[in-house]
C-alpha cells in the first residue's frame, strides 16, 4: 500500500502519517526529516539542501530531495507512507517515473487543510519545545506561499484523475482526523484507540 499526505505547514501531516504507519505496519518517510538528518550529518546533499529549506524557506531541488528519499523507498517491500511529497510538479514527475518503473501505484492521497491562522498558532506551540531552522514565522509564511501553494492544484488534478485524492479537514482533533483517514482506507467507520500528540 502506498499512501501520501499533503497539505500546508502545520496541517498535521507528520502526526497522521506516523499514526497510520503504526496501524498499517508500513514505514513513514518524511522528506523534510531526511533533509534535516542529512544536514545534521553534514552530507553533501544535506549541506546543499539546507541552503534552500533552512536559509530561504523554499523547496529543495528534486535531484536533492528525491536523491535522499529514493534509497529509503528501495528498502520498503510492503509499501510506504510519504509525508509532504510530492510538493512540486518536478517532485511529481520524479515520483511518477519511479512508480511506473517499479510497476507501483498510489492507493490514497490525503490532503489535510488548515487555515494560515491555525498553522501559525500550532507553530508557536511547537516552537516552545523544538528549535528548527525552517520554522520561523517568516519562513513558515514563505513555505506556505511558495513551497506549498505554487503547484498544489496541478498535483491535486493529477491524483483526482486517478481517483485517489481525498480532502480532510485538518482543523479537527487528531483522533477525529485519523478516524476519517481510516474510513477512507477501509470504507467503513473506524474508532481509533490511539493517543496523539498534536499536529506536525
Amino acid at each position: 500500500m502506498i499512501i501520501i499526505f499533503l497539505g500546508p505547514p502545520e496541517a498535521g501531516k507528520g502526526t497522521q502519517a506516523e499514526l497510520l504507519s503504526k496501524h498499517l505496519g508500513i514505514p513513514h518517510f518524511s522528506v523534510g526529516q531526511f533533509l534535516r538528518e542529512a544536514w545534521d550529518k553534514k552530507t553533501k546533499l544535506g549541506i546543499e539542501g539546507e541552503k534552500y529549506w533552512g536559509e530561504k524557506g523554499i523547496n529543495v531541488p528534486t535531484r536533492i530531495s528525491f536523491g535522499i528519499l529514493e534509497k529509503y523507498l528501495e528498502r520498503s517491500k510492503k509499501g510506504f507512507i510519504l509525508d509532504n511529497f510530492p510538493r512540486t510538479k518536478e517532485n511529481l514527475d520524479y515520483l511518477k517515473k519511479y512508480l511506473q518503473d517499479k510497476k507501483l501505484k498510489v492507493d490514497r492521497v490525503f490532503h489535510l487543510s488548515v487555515s494560515q491562522k491555525t498553522g501559525e498558532k500550532r507553530l508557536e506551540k511547537r516552537a516552545m519545545s523544538k528549535d528548527r531552522l525552517d520554522e520561523t514565522p517568516k519562513l513558515l509564511k514563505k513555505r506556505r506561499e511558495i513551497g506549498y501553494t505554487k503547484d498544489v492544484l496541478e498535483i491535486k488534478n493529477y491524483f483526482k484523475k486517478l481517483g485517489v485524492w481525498r480532502d480532510i479537514d485538518g482543523e479537527q482533533k487528531p483522533k477525529e482526523v485519523f478516524a476519517q483517514i481510516m474510513y477512507q482506507i477501509l470504507d467503513k467507520s473506524f474508532d481509533p484507540e490511539l493517543k496523539t500528540e498534536g499536529p506536525e
